[in-house]
């Protein structure tokens, strides 16, 4: 993150540094005083944005995951998707066990940052459910 924000010091020092070149050769220095105005309203607005992708960037994370589950051998998660009646073995994508290499990684977003200050969810989420099966 600290690359980043020094990446866009850089950028901003390099634009004002353009800007001045550019006016002290091609226009009078009345309106110098007019463009450093502007540029520190631009400064502003990027000083602005470079907070925002901050306090995203800050909610961000990662999980690995893993596949479990080999149906063909009998090993996996029981699955229905009809209340009950019909129940399949199944794979599914869970944690790692400890020690274990992740098959893949997910990005993940703080729980914290969702109704706060960085994220909104668009759309209504369905919650995690568990029922008991009977012994068959």
């Amino acid at each position: 993150m600290k690359m980043f924000a020094a990446g866009c010091v850089v950028a901003v020092l390099a634009t004002v540094a353009v800007q001045f070149a550019s006016s002290a050769t091609s226009t009078s220095t009345k309106s110098i005083p007019a463009r450093v105005k502007a540029l520190e309203a631009k400064v502003k607005t990027l000083t602005a944005s470079v907070k925002t992708l901050k306090t995203r960037a800050d909610c961000l994370g990662v999980q690995g995951v893993t596949q479990f589950g080999n149906p063909a051998a009998g090993q996996g998660y029981l699955y229905t998707n009809d209340s009950g009646a019909t129940v399949g073995l199944t794979t599914s994508f869970d944690a790692p066990a400890t020690g274990q290499a992740p098959g893949f990684w997910a990005a993940t977003v703080n729980a914290a940052c969702i109704s706060g200050r960085a994220f909104k969810v668009g759309h209504a989420v369905m919650a995690h459910r568990t029922v008991a099966l009977s012994a068959p």
